[in-house]
């Protein structure tokens, strides 16, 4: 009797056992689902794009951070391979695996939002996770300080050239203005005037690049008046066409001398002559470049067209940053768009740019101002 209740008790206790080790295996079981669950939470609320890998590279986590800059929903992933992923993803992932570093820095990728820029970090625990960092704000922030240093240094070189040229352009103004008042001839008198015409474009394109450098600098002051697109044109033309060695062009005035835009004559001149010089320097030799009008209340647009080989779409936004330029070495500086787009903007005027205009060639810049 003594050895039934013993060996009941015995029983009891064993199965009493059984089930605190069930419970407590349960019990972890739902703590490891809890942590997990609360790890895979934290993981998509990064503010960093997150892809966790499995060992045999399948997708298991494709966070809410990734999901928005890459344009890739999770569901569509998950479970995935890294070639199944859309370009240019899978490619970058598998390249960063492959790196000895597991590390790609500063990339610029397309994404539904535009161009950004990213780092792509590999960590090696069980699970390979491969972070995705958007840097695009650091990025643009280097720009523009880049551009700044640059903007300071032409700014120096600019006060040094104007400096070194003034004199000179003055004494042939002077050399110029006696030829003028002395002379009888009326040819003489005539390149006299013309001298003195292209000595104050001189003076006043160094002073646009001297502002240029310097913005906001009100010691470069200008007046807005009536000014005759048209004569402008025909100047710009002009002017152009004395250059030899440039390739031969046939320029097209379409402007109506009769209208009046609210401008700085010099400015619009120099505004001209750097279009029309990057449309040749687009175009084949004997092409069409043709300058027109489009009014529209009380604006009016000047339209510079050229049947050239256009600009592409990936850079179209570039075209007025200083410095861009897609000309080979020693053929452009980069600055005739950007000072473009800032002496317009200097007139209460825009600009814009169509390219390609049919059949993946040519390129229309037109920038609007105010009539007189």
């Amino acid at each position: 009797m003594d050895n039934d209740i013993l060996l009941y008790a015995a029983v009891g206790v064993l199965l009493l056992l059984v089930i605190a080790g069930l419970l407590i295996a349960r019990n972890r079981e739902a703590a490891y689902q809890r942590a997990d669950f609360y790890r895979r939470l934290l993981l998509h609320e990064l503010p960093v794009g997150v892809c966790v890998l499995s060992r045999n590279q399948r997708i298991l986590i494709w966070n809410d951070t990734l999901e928005t800059l890459s344009g890739v929903n999770e569901e569509t992933v998950n479970g995935a391979s890294l070639s199944e992923l859309p370009e240019p993803w899978g490619k970058l992932f598998q390249q960063c695996l492959n790196d000895p570093d597991n590390t790609l820095h500063s990339r610029e990728v397309a994404t539904p939002t535009g161009y950004r820029w990213i780092n792509i970090i590999v960590t090696r625990p069980r699970l390979r996770m491969i972070v995705v960092e958007d840097i695009t704000e650091i990025q643009l922030m280097e720009r523009k300080l880049t551009h700044q240093q640059r903007l300071a240094s032409i700014g120096r070189l600019a006060a040094g050239v104007a400096h070194e040229i003034g004199n000179p352009v003055t004494g042939i103004a002077c050399l110029a203005q006696n030829l003028r008042d002395e002379t009888e001839l009326p040819d003489s008198r005539e390149m006299a005037e013309q001298m003195l015409q292209q000595t104050d474009r001189i003076n006043s394109i160094v002073q646009s690049l001297v502002h240029f450098a310097h913005p906001g600098n009100t010691g470069n002051a200008f007046t807005l008046s009536p000014v005759s697109v048209g004569r402008c044109t025909a100047e710009a033309i002009k002017l152009l066409n004395l250059d030899i060695a440039a390739e031969p062009m046939n320029f097209v005035n379409a402007c109506d001398e009769s209208v009046l835009l609210r401008a700085d004559e010099q400015r619009l001149l120099q505004v001209l002559i750097n279009l029309l010089s990057n449309a040749r320097d687009a175009s084949e030799p004997d092409a069409t470049v043709t300058v027109e009008l489009e009014t529209d209340g009380p604006a009016c647009t000047v339209i510079v067209s050229d049947s050239g080989s256009g600009i592409p779409e990936a850079i179209k936004d570039q075209v007025f940053e200083p410095f861009f330029t897609t000309k080979q070495p020693g053929r452009g500086t980069g600055l005739g768009l950007a000072l473009v787009f800032q002496m317009i903007a200097e007139m209460h005027g825009e600009v814009d740019v169509i390219s390609p205009v049919a059949e993946g060639r040519g390129t229309r810049i037109a920038f609007t101002l105010p009539l007189a």
